[in-house]
Order: C-alpha cells, then structure tokens, then sequence
C-alpha cells in the first residue's frame, strides 16, 4: 500500500481537504486560475505539484 503523499493528483474534495479550504475555495482558486486542473475524462484533479505550489507561494487574494 502507498503513501497519500505518493499520490500524483488529488479530487477537487481532497485537495481542498488537503490544504484546509473548503470545496468552494479550491473551485475558486481554479477559477481565478491560481490552480492549474487537470481533466481526466470527466474528472477534474489537482496535481500534488499544484498544491504544493499553492502552499509555498500563498494567496491573499479574495475568494468570494
């Protein structure tokens, strides 16, 4: 069994969970195109090097 942190991408519920927002944060983050998703058939993921990214630049922006 892997590590979650092995993980190559996450649901739009886990990355939100991941980083501590809510689900409509993260949708409006992709929205202002402060996360880049990737669309496999009809799901939308966000790439771990996505969330990390977030993490180490920040936001301080609005999100409503």
């Amino acid at each position: 069994m892997s590590n979650t942190t092995d993980r190559l991408a996450w649901t739009v519920d886990e990355a939100a969970f991941r980083a501590g927002l809510s689900r409509k944060s993260m949708y409006r983050l992709i929205s202002l195109g402060k996360i880049t998703p990737t669309k496999v058939g009809r799901r939308t993921l966000i790439p771990e090097t996505e969330l990390q990214r977030l993490m180490s630049e920040g936001y301080d922006g609005p999100l409503s």
